[in-house]
C-alpha cells in the first residue's frame, strides 16, 4: 500500500531523502543548524513573555475600564512628572500594569508619565466608556494568548514530533487571533480617532493590521484545506508577523526611552510607528525563512509538480504592474533629487501636506551635498532597471528558468549597496524624531538598513549560486528601494483625500504618505515569497 506524505505525496523510495534526514539536511552543518534553533528559541522566549504581559495588560485595563478613581491617579502621575516631582513606580505598577511600569524603571518621569504619552492614552482608557474599554481588554487578553500559542508554532522538531498538538494549538492561535482582530475593529468603530493613541496614523495602522491578520489566517487556513501546506506556513507566518507589531513596537517605546530619555513618548512613537508593520513582516518574512532553512529540500521531480503559479493572464498583469512601479519610481527620484531644492516639483497641495521642519530638514541634509544625490540617483537607477530585467525574465518570458543574467544581478548589489550606504547616511544626519521634524531620519535609517540587508543576501546567493534565493532576495531589494521613493510616490495621491486639517498640522499625512508604501511593498515581496521557488522547493515539516 503507497503511503503518503505531509505534503499529500507519495513516500520516497529508500534512495530518497527520508524524513529523519530532513533537519540536517535543510539546517547544513551541525553549528549552523544549533545556530538557527538557538534564534528560534530566543525570538519564541521573547514572545512568549510579551504574551504574558499582555495578558496582564488586558485584565488590567479591564478592571479600570470606566473607573473615575483609576483616571484620577493616572492624571496625578502625569501632573507630578510635568511638575519634576517622583512618581511612585509601584503604584505605576498596580494602577497601570507592567508595560509602563518598565517604561518608567528605563527612561525618564517625563517620557513614560509625562504630557504626550502613553500614559495619556492610560488615563483615556480608563475614563472611556466601559464597553469600550472591556473591548479593548478582551483584544489585549486575546492577543496576548494567540502570542503565546504562536511562538511555538514555528518550531519545526514540535511540528514533526506532534503534529495533532500543532494542529490543536494552530486552532486555538487562528481562533483567538480573529477574536483578538474583531474586538479591535469594535473598538476602532467606536471610538473617535481623536481618542486613539497616536490618532490618525494609529488608526490606519490598526485597520490595516485587523483586515490584514484576518485575510492571512484565512488564507493559511484555506492553503492547509488545499494539503497546500508549505504556503499555510508562509501564510501563518505572516499573520504572526502582523501580531509582533504589538510587542515591537513596545520594545521601541522602551529603546527610545533609554536612547533619548528627554523625548516625549509620542516623539519616540513617531519613529516606532512609521515604520512598525514593514519591520515586522521583515521579522515575520525572518522566521519563515529560517523555518524553510531548517527544512529539507524536495527530489527536484516533484518540485515542478507542487509549485503554485499564478494564472498566466493576471499573474503577467500583476507583474506588469510592478514593472510601471519601479519606473515610476525611478522617474520620480530623479526628478525630485536633482532639483535645486527640496519638495521643488510637488504642488502646492501636496507641499502642504509636508510639515515646514521636515521640509528644511531635507534641504539641509539631503540638499547640501549635489555629489551625494548624484551618486544616489544614477545608482538607484541603475537597480530600478536591473530590476525590471529582473521581472521580465523571471515572469514574463515563456521560458524564465536560467535567463537570470548574472552580471545584471551584480549590478543590483552594487547599486543596492550605495542606495543603502547613502541613505543610512543621511537617516542618521537627520537625528532623532521630534515634533519639529516627526520621524527625523527614521525613514531613511530604516529604508538604508532594509535595503542594505538584502543588498548582502544577495551577493550572497550569487556567490554561491542560489538562484531560488537570489530570486527572492532581489525582489525583497527592489521592494525596499522603492519604498525609500515611496513618499513621493504617494504624497500626490494623498491631495485627493480628505484628510482633516489638525492630522495635517500635526504631520499624519506625512507619516501616512511614507508609511504606507513601505507596509504594502513588504507585503507584495511576502506574498511572493510564500508562492516562491525557495518555498515550493522545501519540505513542509
Amino acid at each position: 500500500m503507497k503511503s503518503l506524505t505531509h505534503d499529500g505525496e507519495q513516500a520516497s523510495p529508500p534512495s530518497a531523502l527520508q524524513p529523519s534526514e530532513l533537519a540536517t539536511n535543510g539546517g547544513g552543518n551541525p553549528l549552523r543548524k544549533w545556530a538557527l534553533r538557538a534564534i528560534a528559541l530566543t525570538l519564541s522566549l521573547m514572545m512568549l513573555t510579551y504574551g504574558l504581559l499582555a495578558i496582564d495588560t488586558g485584565i488590567v485595563n479591564f478592571k479600570s475600564a470606566g473607573d473615575a478613581s483609576v483616571a484620577a491617579k493616572r492624571m496625578a502621575m502625569m501632573r507630578d512628572a510635568d511638575a519634576g516631582r517622583p512618581v511612585d513606580h509601584e503604584e505605576v505598577l498596580s494602577v497601570s500594569g507592567p508595560v509602563l511600569y518598565l517604561i518608567g524603571k528605563t527612561s525618564s518621569a517625563t517620557y513614560a508619565y509625562g504630557k504626550s504619552g502613553i500614559n495619556e492614552q492610560f488615563v483615556e482608557y480608563a475614563a472611556m466608556p466601559k464597553f469600550n474599554g472591556v473591548t479593548l481588554s478582551f483584544h489585549n487578553v486575546l492577543g496576548g494568548a494567540c502570542m503565546l500559542v504562536g511562538a511555538l508554532q514555528f518550531w519545526p522538531s514540535l511540528r514533526r514530533r506532534y503534529p495533532k498538538l500543532h494542529r490543536a494549538m494552530g486552532l486555538f492561535y487562528v481562533g483567538t487571533a480573529q477574536l483578538a482582530m474583531l474586538a479591535s475593529m469594535i473598538y476602532l468603530l467606536r471610538t473617535p480617532v481623536d481618542k486613539i493613541y497616536d490618532q490618525l496614523t494609529f488608526c490606519v495602522g490598526l485597520w490595516s493590521l485587523a483586515l490584514g491578520v484576518s485575510g492571512s489566517l484565512w488564507m493559511a487556513m484555506l492553503a492547509a484545506w488545499r494539503k497546500q501546506f508549505a504556503q499555510h506556513q508562509g501564510w501563518m507566518a505572516l499573520s504572526y508577523a502582523m501580531l509582533l507589531t504589538a510587542p515591537l513596537q513596545r520594545m521601541g517605546w522602551v529603546g527610545f526611552g533609554m536612547l533619548s530619555p528627554s523625548l516625549r513618548q509620542i516623539e519616540g512613537n513617531f519613529a516606532v510607528s512609521d515604520t512598525l508593520i514593514p519591520l515586522c513582516l521583515l521579522a515575520g518574512y525572518g522566521v519563515f525563512t529560517i523555518n524553510r532553512w531548517l527544512q529539507g529540500k524536495r527530489p527536484q521531480a516533484r518540485v515542478a509538480a507542487t509549485r503554485l503559479t499564478p494564472s498566466p493572464i493576471w499573474g503577467k498583469v500583476v507583474v506588469a504592474a510592478g514593472m510601471v512601479l519601479l519606473a515610476l519610481a525611478g522617474y520620480q527620484v530623479a526628478s525630485t533629487f536633482l532639483a535645486e531644492t527640496a519638495f521643488r516639483n510637488a504642488s502646492k497641495d501636496a507641499l502642504s501636506l509636508v510639515p515646514t521642519g521636515v521640509v528644511h530638514l531635507y534641504e539641509r541634509v539631503i540638499f547640501g551635498s549635489n555629489s551625494a544625490r548624484w551618486f544616489f540617483v544614477v545608482a538607484y537607477l541603475m537597480g530600478i532597471v536591473a530590476g525590471i530585467r529582473l521581472l521580465w525574465n523571471s515572469f514574463m518570458m515563456s521560458k524564465p528558468e536560467g535567463r537570470m543574467s548574472t552580471s545584471e544581478a551584480w549590478i543590483s548589489v552594487i547599486s543596492g549597496g550605495i542606495v543603502g550606504v547613502i541613505a543610512l547616511s543621511w537617516g542618521w544626519q537627520m537625528g532623532l524624531p521630534n515634533f519639529t521634524t516627526v520621524d527625523g531620519g527614521a525613514f531613511y535609517v530604516f529604508g538604508g538598513f532594509v535595503t542594505l540587508c538584502f543588498t548582502l543576501l544577495s551577493a550572497f546567493a550569487l556567490l554561491r549560486h542560489e538562484m531560488g534565493w537570489l530570486k527572492e532576495w532581489r525582489i525583497f531589494l527592489l521592494a525596499a528601494m522603492t519604498g525609500i521613493a515611496g513618499l513621493d510616490l504617494v504624497l500626490p495621491l494623498m491631495t485627493y483625500m480628505d484628510v482633516a486639517q489638525r492630522f495635517v498640522d500635526t504631520g499624519h499625512a506625512y507619516r501616512l504618505a511614507y508609511g504606507l508604501p513601505w507596509a504594502y511593498l513588504m507585503l507584495a515581496a511576502f506574498v511572493a515569497a510564500i508562492y516562491g521557488e525557495e518555498t515550493s522547493n522545501r519540505f513542509a515539516r
